[in-house]
């Protein structure tokens, strides 16, 4: 019984040690957002969040002062919500941009695309709109007819650099593989 518990966790201990970090997230990282454009003066309220529960930013407007979008950042995606009644606007383009989008697990990690992009009722913004940097999303929207609970949301795409091991990923990688030495010696000597 020892022997096979031995062999078990001679096979299991590297492939834990292999496993690398965990899966990416923007949760706990500090944003950044900008808008320029519009019609009606729109802003981000507040240039920088940390992302959690709730919506992390809002899209003011200077001229009829109040919100007109909520920005929501999840682990690895963004949800853009248009939050006043029901409005018709006509007129220039606006831009969000929002910067700063590293992940605390995989600082190697850059923005390629996107995926999963879902638009229900928000008119005037499309996937052809949303603008990939190696860190920041830029969406572009011209201001048409909206109404409540209209909203744009997608997934991050990243890419990862190759990284180094973290050093419990390595500690256990040795275990492993000292587990595995053992294990054959013991089954060599048997």
């Amino acid at each position: 019984m020892l022997k096979r518990l031995a062999c078990a966790a001679a096979i299991v201990l590297p492939a834990l040690g292999m496993a690398g970090a965990a899966q990416a997230s923007l949760i706990g990282q500090t944003v950044t957002c900008s808008a320029e454009g519009g019609l009606f003066g729109e802003e981000c309220r507040g240039p920088t969040a940390i992302v959690g529960p709730g919506a992390e930013f809002e899209i003011r407007s200077t001229a009829i002062n109040g919100r007109l979008w909520s920005i929501d950042l999840d682990a690895d995606s963004i949800t853009m919500a248009f939050s006043r009644g029901s409005s018709f606007i006509s007129g220039n383009d606006a831009r969000v941009t929002l910067g700063n989008l590293f992940w605390a697990d995989a600082p190697g990690a850059t923005i390629v695309g996107i995926a999963n992009f879902t638009s229900v009722g928000a008119i005037g913004v499309g996937e052809n709109d949303i603008t990939v940097n190696d860190n920041s999303i830029t969406i572009a929207y011209l201001p048409r007819r909206w109404n409540t609970g209209n909203f744009i949301s997608f997934d991050l795409v990243t890419s990862h650099s190759q990284q180094l091991p973290e050093p419990a990923s390595l500690a256990l990688l040795g275990f492993g593989l000292l587990g595995l030495g053992v294990a054959a010696r013991r089954c060599k000597a048997t």
